[in-house]
Order: C-alpha cells, then sequence, then structure tokens
C-alpha cells in the first residue's frame, strides 16, 4: 500500500510497496527518462535511480544513501489496483511549490526557498500560508516584489552568532537570541501575536549586539538541534565564567545532538605556559608560581624598587629578594643589622632604631629613684631622660621603694624590693631565736632580727643547751640522767630525793640514772629495780655466819642404826636459809661421829640441797677444817662421804658389814687399797698402800670428822638472785642409790 499525503503544497512519503512504484510515478505524472530512471527528492539533491526491467527487486538499500529506508513497506495484505488509485498521492510537477530545487529558475514563482528536508520550490501567497508557514514579501530577481510562503520556525533555536542566519526570504525580525554562558540561539520575532510553536513561548530577551527583542524561546530547558542545524553542523560561541575570567569556546549540532561548551573552566593563572583565567595573556605578571624580581645594581643580594613577579626570571642583574633602600651601598639592605651609626642600616626606614646592635638598655623610671620597671625595657643608642639602667624597680609609683630603700617592719610592703615582706634585720625588728624543739628557748648563738616570729624562729628566749630535747631548757627540772636539763652547766645537781623516787625499803641515789642508794634495815635490793626498791627481807643469821671460822654449829649426827620399828635408819638435820645480799654466803660446821660397831659400820655422810630456787645455789663441803686442802667438792648440790657395799642380789646398798677394827697377823689378808676412805682412815697419804683386816671382814676403821658447808651464789648465775630460802638436809647412816662426793664408794 503507498501512504501519501499533501501538506501545503508538497508531498510526504511515509511507506511504498515496491509492487506498485513504477504504477505510482505513471500516475503522479512525473516524467520517465529515456534510460528508464526515476527522479525521487530526498533531502536537497535529486537521485535518479535505475529501475530496469524487474521492478520487483528494488530494495531500500538500492536507492542510496539519501533515501531513507523506512520509505518502503511490503508488508501487510495484497494491495489491489484499486488500492493503487486510491492511495495515489497529489505529487507537484517540477518546478511547483514543494517541488524539489537547488536553483530559483527551477521553481515556477521563481523561488528556490529552505524547507525542513531540504530545498523546494516555494508557494506565492496574498495573505494566507499552511499553518507552519508565513507569507512573506521578497524582491524578485527582476526586481519586482513578490509575497511567497516561507517556513516561520524552520531556524527556532538554531545556533547563531548573528540575526542573519535566523532571517530567510524576507524574514527580518527573527533575533539572535544570547542565552548567557550557553550561546547564541535563534528566536522568531512575536512581538505582534505572541504567538510561539508548542514548547516555546514569547518573552523579551536580550540579544546579540545588546539589544532587546521580543522572541520565542524554549519554555523550559535549553535549544535543541532540528535536522536543518544538523546537516549545516550550525554553531555558536559559548563561555565559562567564574570569579577568576571568561573562557570563550563554541558548542555545535551534531548527529548526537547539541555539543557541549567547549570552553575551559576560568581559573587563577599560575605559571604553566597557559592562559588560565582566558584574559588573552598567558604566564602574566602576579601569576600563581611567580617570583618577584628587582634590580639588583650593588650586587648586595637585595634590589630596590617594587620588582615585578614573573613566571621567567628576567636575567642577569635581578633578584628575588627586595627592600634596598640604597643600591649603591653594598652594607646597606634589609639583611644587615642596625648599628648604631645614623644610617638606616635595614633599610626599615627607621634610624638607629631600638635594639640596634650597641644599644644601651634602659627602664622606665616613672618614680625617679634611679631605679626602673623591669617591664618597660629599651635598648637605645643613648640612654633616654626618663629611663634607668637598673631594672630592679619594684613599683615604679613610689619613689620610696627601690632597692636603696630599708625594710620597714609592719607595712606589708617589700620596700627594697627583693620580693619579700618584712624579712630579716627590717626597720623596727625583734630578737628571735632558733627553737627547733619548741620548748620555748632558743641558742644564744642562733637567732635573727624579725619583724614577725616564725615557725623556727618563733621565741624571744635563749639560753638552750640542747635546741634538739625539748625537755632541756633554762629553768627545766633537773634530772638524773648524767644531763643538764636547766642548762646551767651542772649534770645531776639536784638532791637525790628531789631528782628521783624513792624506792620501797630504802633511799634513792642518783649515778647518772636513779638508783637505790640504800636498804632499810634488813631489807636488800636484788634485782637492781627501783620500782619494787628493796625487795628481800633477809633471815635472822643473815650475818652470823657468813665466814668458815663463825660457821654456825649444828651439832652432830651419828650413824646410829636403823629402828626396827620405823625403819628410819640414822640421824639427820634439816636448815633453811637465804642468801641475801647476793655476796653472801652461809656456813655450817657439823660433826659427823663414825659409831663403833663389830658388825655392820653405817657410817654415810650426806649434805644435799634438798630445794634449790632457780638452781641458784651451790655447796661447798670441806671435811676437817676451813684449810683449801681439806675441800671434798665444790658447785655442788650433794655430798656424800661413805663406804657402801651391797647384798649378795647387789641392789640394796648397805654400809661395812661384816666389820673389823683390828689386825690379826696370823690371817691378815689385803682388804683394799685405799685413797682418802674409811680403810686409810681417810689419810690421803696413805693411798695405795695395802690395808689389812680380819679375814672375811671389812677393815672399818672410825670415819669420824668435823665438815665444814658453805652454801652461797653460784657464779654462774646470770638470773637475779632468788629472794627464796634455800633447804639443806644433813645425814649420817642414811643410805641411797647413788653416793656421790670425795670418799663414797
Amino acid at each position: 500500500m503507498i501512504l501519501a499525503k499533501k501538506i501545503s503544497g508538497r508531498v510526504e512519503f511515509s511507506h511504498w510497496s515496491v509492487a506498485f512504484l513504477v504504477v505510482t510515478l505513471a500516475l503522479s505524472g512525473l516524467s520517465c527518462g529515456s534510460d528508464g530512471g526515476l527522479i525521487n527528492y530526498n533531502k536537497d539533491v535529486w537521485t535518479q535511480i535505475d529501475l530496469g526491467n524487474d521492478s520487483t527487486n528494488i530494495e531500500p538499500d538500492s536507492l542510496g544513501p539519501d533515501v531513507p529506508s523506512d520509505l518502503f513497506d511490503t508488508t501487510g495484505a495484497d494491495t489491489t489496483d484499486a488500492d493503487i488509485s486510491a492511495d495515489v498521492p497529489n505529487l507537484p510537477g517540477p518546478g511547483e511549490p514543494g517541488y524539489p530545487c537547488t536553483e530559483n529558475d527551477q521553481c515556477l514563482t521563481p523561488f528556490c526557498i529552505q524547507g525542513p528536508d531540504g530545498k523546494e520550490c516555494a508557494q506565492a501567497c496574498v495573505t494566507d500560508c499552511p499553518p507552519d508557514m508565513t507569507c512573506s514579501q521578497i524582491a524578485t530577481p527582476l526586481g519586482d516584489t513578490a509575497f511567497i510562503c516561507v517556513f516561520r520556525d524552520l531556524n527556532l533555536c538554531r545556533p547563531c552568532s548573528n540575526s542573519d542566519v535566523c532571517n530567510d526570504f524576507g524574514i527580518s525580525s527573527s533575533a539572535c537570541v544570547d542565552y548567557g554562558p550557553s550561546g547564541y540561539f535563534c528566536g522568531i520575532n512575536c512581538d505582534s501575536d505572541g504567538e510561539c510553536p508548542g514548547g516555546y513561548i514569547c518573552a523579551d530577551v536580550p540579544t546579540i549586539g545588546g539589544s532587546t527583542s521580543s522572541q520565542c524561546i524554549p519554555e523550559e530547558g535549553e535549544c535543541s538541534c532540528n535536522n536543518l542545524a544538523i546537516q549545516s553542523g550550525a554553531l555558536t560561541t559559548c563561555y565559562s565564567d567564574n570569579e577568576d575570567g571568561v573562557c570563550e569556546g563554541t558548542r555545535s549540532c551534531t548527529e548526537d545532538g547539541l555539543s557541549d561548551c567547549s570552553a575551559a573552566e576560568p581559573a587563577p593563572e599560575i605559571c604553566n605556559g597557559v592562559d588560565d583565567d582566558c584574559d588573552g595573556e598567558i604566564d602574566e605578571d602576579g601569576a600563581a608560581g611567580c617570583l618577584t624580581w628587582y634590580a639588583d645594581n650593588d650586587g648586595d643580594g637585595y634590589g630596590i624598587g617594587l620588582g615585578a613577579c614573573t613566571c621567567e626570571p628576567p636575567g642577569a642583574g635581578f633578584v628575588n629578594s627586595g627592600g634596598d633602600c640604597n643600591d649603591s651601598a653594598t652594607a646597606v639592605n634589609p639583611g644587615q643589622d642596625e648599628f648604631c651609626n645614623g644610617i638606616d642600616d635595614d633599610c626599615d626606614d627607621t634610624v638607629d632604631e631600638i635594639g640596634a646592635l650597641g644599644c644601651v638598655v634602659g627602664y622606665l623610671d616613672s618614680d625617679g629613684d634611679g631605679h626602673g620597671d623591669p617591664e618597660t625595657e629599651v635598648c637605645t643608642c643613648s640612654l633616654v631622660d626618663g629611663f634607668s639602667e637598673f631594672d630592679d624597680d619594684c613599683d615604679d609609683k613610689d619613689a620610696a621603694i627601690s632597692p636603696d630603700a630599708d625594710e620597714v617592719c609592719g607595712d606589708f610592703i617589700d620596700n627594697n624590693c627583693d620580693e619579700q615582706v618584712d624579712e630579716e634585720n627590717g626597720l623596727g625588728c625583734q630578737v628571735f631565736y632558733l627553737d627547733g624543739d619548741g620548748d620555748g628557748y632558743g641558742l644564744s648563738a642562733n637567732f635573727e632580727c624579725l619583724c614577725e616570729p616564725t615557725a623556727l624562729y618563733g621565741t624571744e628566749f635563749s639560753g638552750d643547751c640542747n635546741d634538739a630535747a625539748p625537755l632541756i631548757h633554762p629553768f627545766a627540772p633537773e634530772q638524773c640522767n648524767d644531763i643538764d636539763d636547766d642548762c646551767d652547766s651542772q649534770t645531776d645537781e639536784d638532791p637525790p630525793s628531789a631528782m628521783c623516787p624513792t624506792p620501797p625499803q630504802g633511799q634513792p641515789a642518783c649515778d647518772q640514772t636513779c638508783i637505790i642508794g640504800s636498804c632499810d634495815a634488813g631489807f636488800y635490793d636484788l634485782n637492781g629495780l627501783v620500782p619494787d626498791g628493796c625487795e628481800c627481807l633477809s633471815d635472822v643469821d643473815d650475818t652470823a655466819n657468813n665466814l668458815c671460822p663463825f660457821a654456825q654449829n649444828l651439832g652432830s649426827v651419828e650413824d646410829v642404826g636403823c629402828d626396827a620399828a620405823t625403819g628410819n635408819c640414822g640421824e639427820s638435820i634439816f636448815i633453811t636459809g637465804q642468801i641475801v645480799p647476793a655476796t653472801d654466803e652461809d656456813w655450817y660446821k657439823v660433826d659427823a661421829i663414825d659409831l663403833a660397831d663389830d658388825t655392820c659400820d653405817n657410817f654415810h655422810f650426806r649434805v644435799e640441797l634438798e630445794y634449790n630456787p632457780s638452781g641458784a645455789y651451790a655447796l661447798d663441803v670441806y671435811r676437817g677444817s676451813c684449810a683449801g686442802t681439806d675441800q671434798q667438792c665444790v658447785l655442788s648440790d650433794k655430798y656424800v662421804f661413805a663406804t657402801d657395799f651391797r647384798d649378795d642380789s647387789g641392789l640394796d646398798p648397805y654400809g661395812q658389814c661384816p666389820c673389823s677394827n683390828s689386825y690379826l697377823d696370823q690371817d691378815a689378808v689385803i682388804a683394799q687399797f685405799g685413797c682418802g676412805g674409811e680403810d686409810d682412815d681417810f689419810d690421803t697419804a696413805s693411798c695405795n698402800i695395802e690395808h689389812y683386816g680380819e679375814a672375811g671382814k671389812n677393815f672399818c676403821g672410825d670415819e669420824s670428822a668435823t665438815f665444814h658447808i658453805r652454801v652461797y651464789l653460784r657464779p654462774d648465775y646470770t638470773g637475779v638472785p632468788p629472794c627464796e630460802d634455800y633447804e639443806l638436809s644433813i645425814s649420817n647412816g642414811k643410805f641411797d642409790s647413788g653416793p656421790t662426793g670425795p670418799g663414797s664408794n
């Protein structure tokens, strides 16, 4: 099926059936050349297509690149001759309005105008034209006036560089509208009727050249390219701007639509060989990264003048450091130290300024006392009036306060500026002594004159002789301690009764410490402790028997036989006593009687401490006299003198039994070798001499003797002597299982 419609004198083809292409051309009145070709319009060119003899083999691609590929439609139901007759379009003939053309002389009007898809012959008009066209008056080639229909919106939104490209064939009111950075685009004048195509609005807008006109512009967004603009590659200038400048570029209509603006983003000019801010200059003076160069005539490394900041060095004779104030003197430049010499050495526009080398430090002396405020230091080339070379004033508003002033007690002011108030030796001070122990007295040689007492120097009284002992000071109670407590240069000079407590049963004394000076009669101090005084009362015989010649005579003890009724054997004496004081001794004298007996001799002399408090006491026993040669034992608590035998069983002790006291020559036998025992009559000179007795009996001599017994404190005893009675037993004729002591067997 062939579909076509006639619009304003031109034919638009939609789809063609290949089967009826030749018939359609014949019915339309189009001419066919002798070569059988078909002339068809596409865009602004004519293309001759050779159909040949086989019209059924025409393909879309064979029509060339300028013929739309969808021009042919061979799909759908079969097409009849009736369909062909009904659908044949009313196509313009050569030269008729809408007919493709390239030159005016090809048209009957005769005007070849630009259409949406290429040039075509214009249609004459009086007033009316198709909706998308307007009747425009133009001049003919012969100079006459003609009216033709031209396309009104053909150039709408076309990129432009002037208004001429927006007008064609008598249309002169369309303007090239200024869209700012986006560029310039053609509008349509709407000043008379205010009408615009769909999607456009009529507005007063700026146009190229700076004027204002009522033009149709897009209702929203920016202009887009139509086919004509794309085919012609229409372009416009555009720009990008910011605080750094304005960069120009272009944008054009391409197959992909309106291109982006090619303008660069303006940037601060930097030294990089590029016009960053788009001002037409590259790396101009002042660009970021530039260096300021100054002319240096004296070669001291500093230039004079303002200099120029350039991206490239200007050459020899220029330096990067400026500020020189005398470019003929190498010793004068900003790098020099200022000297006190009447010259601006460092080029700071000041001569011999504060702090110049060689300056004199001064301090503001507001009160004129010759001392300045240390916070107002100024170093000038000469000392300025009102300034002092001294910086030690602590109150520059009071001339009475300075390091030369005397400190005054009681005004709570640092008069002499030593950072102390009312310190030592101030006017009106008082002597205070160092009281290290806080007893109210200080050492006479250690004092300070102060306005007020301090924690260390806090007393007005001196004379202390030991400032580390609070109990030692003048008027302190004298103590018995070998110390001068009252600082009168005497030690323990007071009566003992005033310095020491009175001990019980005694009187005090002082020997570097309180001791017991004496005890009341009959009392003794054994432990040396003052609190319990003379704690031990002596026995009545304490002073009567403390020497051997004055030993207490206890009488005698005999070796009487055993009482069959009671079982008691021999005789015993029991004595109690004390060794008080520790140097005391108790001496006792007793006679041991060896009774004659021809049967059995029971002589068995024994001395024993039955009760010995704390083991403190010991015995010495003498036989015969007090001479040292008669001493039988020493430091013992038991003494036995006897010759004992046992019965046949060997268990029970007996005396000498049976006994013989005479020599019988006819049957004399050796009894034993004696040595200080009974059988040699206690004659040590008879030691190792054979003794003889009656045959079958023991030789029993008379062993009677006088014994002296000494009770005393053991010299190796280290404890306190006990104030207790000892118990001493003396016996004869009594036996035990363990006889001890000299002469016992």
